[in-house]
């Protein structure tokens, strides 16, 4: 027996779902656009495609911070490896430098930078786990690299549950109210 609220709920549905499958139109975000669409159908369209471009940057994003992590992984375990036949840590890393160059030409100076961020967010993402970066939404590769150490500190008290990161996080927004 239908009860009077599901009865209303019913009719409610009927009354937003349309008679003819004809009137249904499907936005498909690959389709292009067609000259004759309505504005609305156009509209539609353009936002389902912001919708996809912005999960694809968000993925892509969480993808190359992963692959900085990766490479700082990689690039620490190569200085242990070297650094075992009583090498020390600067030579290991000098060792290591001068090897991966040979596979390049004329980017010392890149991947200098490019390494000291990677290992930068090895260091950070091994201690706040790794699997956090698929909770990364806004941030890039490029804005996470120029945190201050203070910064990461907070981030990494925060992990960690001292109160300090949240009175830090408090007094930095206290502008909004």
């Amino acid at each position: 027996m239908e009860t009077e609220a599901n009865k209303s709920n019913s009719q409610l549905l009927g009354e937003m779902i349309p008679e003819n499958e004809d009137d249904i139109q499907v936005i498909d975000g690959n389709q292009k656009l067609i000259t004759d669409m309505t504005i609305e159908v156009e509209l539609a369209h353009l936002f389902l495609k912001v919708s996809i471009e912005e999960k694809n940057t968000m993925q892509a994003k969480q993808k190359e911070i992963l692959c900085c992590h990766s490479y700082g992984k990689r690039f620490e375990e190569g200085i242990q490896e070297i650094a075992r036949d009583n090498v020390s840590d600067q030579m290991a890393r000098k060792q290591l430098f001068q090897n991966i160059i040979k596979h390049y030409s004329g980017i010392t100076l890149m991947l200098h930078k490019r390494t000291q961020r990677a290992l930068k967010f090895y260091k950070l993402f091994e201690k706040i786990e790794v699997d956090r970066i698929k909770n990364i939404k806004s941030y890039s590769a490029d804005s996470i690299s120029k945190f201050t150490k203070f910064q990461i500190q907070i981030i990494l008290d925060y992990f960690s549950g001292s109160g300090y990161a949240d009175m830090e996080l408090k007094k930095s927004n206290s502008y909004s109210g």
